[in-house]
């Protein structure tokens, strides 16, 4: 069960990466911080227990935050919502 609110929460960083990539001023930019908060929280804490792919999750909270405020380049957009998205559809599965 907790997998599967991980991965929820994943996917919803994922549909957020993707609205701020279409339109950055498309979502409140609090609700980006939302999502950016959670990857970087969320890839502290299991970047702690050893998991490198954590690390990832940390850039890419990081990149959202930049994403919100429109400083996007398309290659590393691209990376981010595939990253989480895979992360999150694979904990759901």
């Amino acid at each position: 069960m907790f997998v599967k609110i991980l991965g929820i929460g994943d996917v919803f960083a994922g549909l957020i990466a993707v609205a701020s990539w279409y339109d950055h001023s498309l979502l409140p930019i609090a609700l980006v911080f939302l999502a950016a908060k959670w990857l970087i929280i969320k890839g502290a804490i299991f970047a702690f227990s050893g998991n490198y792919a954590s690390f990832i999750d940390i850039l890419c909270g990081i990149y959202l935050i930049a994403l919100g405020y429109g400083w996007g380049i398309g290659f590393f957009t691209v990376f981010v919502i595939i990253w989480v998205m895979q992360k999150g559809l694979a904990s759901l599965i």
